[in-house]
């Protein structure tokens, strides 16, 4: 994500400008009296002069004023004027915002700055939006930073109706609710919601976004305040932000596990390896269970190295106990910092195997201000181990976690780029995470809202056709608009969403922005293999939710008749995948994406 360029940007260089001419003028000055009069001012004497300077002010001095002095004292002159100046711009640049604020509408609030507030405040400031921010202390870091870029922070409490009124939330076209705490977030929607009710003053589409860091919480609170929103009321959007999963899901989009695909004959198999322990591990191995559903149906492999790397692959087994017939694990107890581990993770790929190798902190190096470091040297020392000892992957990759695109970011980059060896990709960038897209999956829910709108419209035609035949029918849960559907059917869309890049690459091909050459209006399912792909990530999906295989379905107990191989299934649940693969290109034609055959590499 880029930011604009600061508003302020140039005051610091002023402020370099007035610590220049002061260092002068202290010299300068205190050099002139010191020499004045052929060297007969004491040095103490000499220097207290020289700082009265700064008051435009100098003792009466007869005859013929010193280079030196001369100077001094127009340096001083020079550094008093313009900090005194500063200081007015400043007083009067914030005076002149809380002064306007009084009659701004259509503005961008951001309530909290902490590091995700903070993000998107700048965020939208570079997109040209107008941007308020309320803070509650103004020793915030966050506070600084927003200013520097010429956005007003208010400093309060930012559940206050007092406080909210004053940065004018109910004139707002967006207020987002992103302190750390989930109370807090809450009361500020409900006390914006409340205001902008009991005026009707929101301005038209306006929304007010209410990030939950807690998942648990996010389902229950959203059934209660998503709105769609009447006039002159604020459209309330609840999104969730569970960090390891969103991680995991972005870093395997940018970096598929199956490259450029796998074919339904091709003899290869993906192997994740996963150095680490923690919670973001756990989330790269549940992600890849949800995602590794192949054409050529080969078995997941996942490889764990770590100090507790068996206690990692029990906890998933036993949440999820049905994944187990599609994956195998391995488990390599080794501390990350012993200098034989890189040697160990050389010897795990095979040669049919697309590896990639994720480098995550443990538990305890989560809390090391070195972990970034740690993982460098690690992933280095990895890639050297390979390169000697040979790589007997078909085709490998290594992600490393960091936080941020600076410094070690930008070295993997270009490492990434390069030629030499396994290529090497930063995720987990906090650039990358702390968008507004991400954080209310706006992006991700334009093909997930369109795949469900599918689903509806086949519904309503299941349902006229019976009410035709003099039918009874029974509505599915998931049978309503997306606005009211539940939080747990709108990420089974998203995995859906998500999954479809690797269904299409199995077929060689891709998605893209619409509007480029060659873009398909329709392709062919040879032998059904992206609807067989489907319903593998479907039963995958129920599996991983604890469902069970039954004749009659119930989801309130978690048992499902289609749990089953895509060759047990009649043909009336075939018809589902099969019509979905055939109006896939309509599909993401609506969510603004267009289908492409994957060009065949050069060379």
């Amino acid at each position: 994500m880029h930011h604009s360029q600061p508003a302020d940007d140039h005051t610091l260089r002023y402020w370099l400008a007035v610590i220049t001419g002061a260092a002068i003028g202290i010299f300068f000055g205190t050099w002139g009296y010191f020499i004045y009069e052929e060297w007969k001012t004491p040095p103490l004497t000499a220097l207290y002069h020289a700082v009265q300077l700064f008051e435009i002010h100098m003792p009466l001095i007869e005859g013929h004023l010193n280079w030196q002095l001369e100077l001094g004292r127009w340096a001083a002159a020079f550094s008093s004027g313009l900090a005194i100046l500063l200081i007015l711009r400043s007083v009067f640049l914030t005076g002149w915002r809380l002064f306007r604020l009084q009659w701004t509408k259509n503005h961008v609030l951001v309530c909290g700055l902490g590091e995700v507030g903070t993000r998107l405040a700048l965020e939208f400031k570079s997109s040209g939006k107008k941007v308020v921010a309320i803070e509650r202390t103004e020793t915030s870091p966050g506070v600084a930073e927003v200013r520097s870029h010429g956005i007003l922070v208010i400093t309060g409490d930012a559940k206050a109706q007092d406080t909210l009124r004053k940065a004018r939330a109910q004139f707002a076209s967006k207020v987002l609710a992103v302190c750390s705490d989930d109370d807090t977030n809450i009361a500020i929607t409900v006390a914006v919601r409340d205001m902008a009710k009991a005026e009707k003053s929101a301005p038209e589409n306006a929304e007010c976004l209410l990030l939950l860091a807690d998942p648990g919480l996010h389902e229950k609170v959203a059934s209660h305040l998503t709105s769609g929103g009447g006039a002159g009321e604020f459209k309330i959007k609840v999104g969730g932000f569970d960090m390891p999963d969103t991680v995991a899901r972005l870093a395997f989009n940018e970096h598929p596990l199956d490259f450029d695909g796998i074919h339904e004959n091709d003899p290869v198999r993906v192997h994740l390896i996963v150095v680490g322990t923690c919670k973001l591990c756990e989330a790269l191995v549940v992600k890849a269970l949800q995602l590794c559903h192949f054409a050529n149906r080969s078995r997941l492999r996942v490889s764990v190295v770590g100090h507790d790397a068996k206690g990692l692959i029990d906890r998933v087994r036993k949440r999820h106990p049905h994944a187990e017939p599609w994956y195998d694990a391995d488990a390599v107890e080794c501390d990350p910092r012993d200098p034989e581990m890189p040697e160990k993770v050389a010897a795990l790929p095979a040669q049919d195997e697309f590896v990639t190798l994720a480098v995550c902190p443990s538990v305890e190096e989560d809390k090391n201000k070195d972990v970034e470091s740690i993982n460098v040297k690690t992933v280095i020392e990895i890639k050297d181990t390979l390169k000697e000892k040979g790589n007997k992957a078909a085709r490998s990759q290594i992600l490393v976690y960091l936080r941020r695109r600076s410094g070690f970011g930008t070295l993997f980059e270009s490492i990434g780029k390069s030629q030499d060896g396994v290529p090497i990709h930063a995720f987990g960038l906090i650039e990358t995470l702390c968008n507004s897209n991400i954080l209310l999956h706006e992006t991700q829910d334009k093909l997930a809202r369109e795949m469900h709108e599918e689903y509806i419209r086949e519904q309503d035609d299941k349902k006229k056709k019976a009410e035709a035949e003099g039918k009874k029918f029974i509505p599915r849960p998931a049978h309503t608009s997306w606005e009211k559907l539940a939080e747990e059917y709108r990420e089974s869309n998203r995995m859906m969403a998500d999954f479809l890049a690797i269904r299409l690459r199995a077929i060689g091909l891709r998605m893209d922005m619409p509007g480029k050459p060659d873009a398909l209006i329709s392709f062919p399912d040879p032998g059904d293999t992206l609807a067989k792909m489907e319903h593998e990530r479907w039963c995958a999906e129920k599996w991983l939710e604890d469902y069970c295989y039954c004749v009659i379905r119930n989801d309130k107990e978690n048992i499902h008749p289609d749990l089953k191989l895509w060759e047990e299934l009649p043909e009336g649940e075939r018809y589902i995948d099969k019509n979905f693969v055939a109006k896939t290109v309509s599909i993401v034609g609506r969510a603004e994406i267009a289908i492409y055959p994957i060009s065949p590499k050069k060379g």
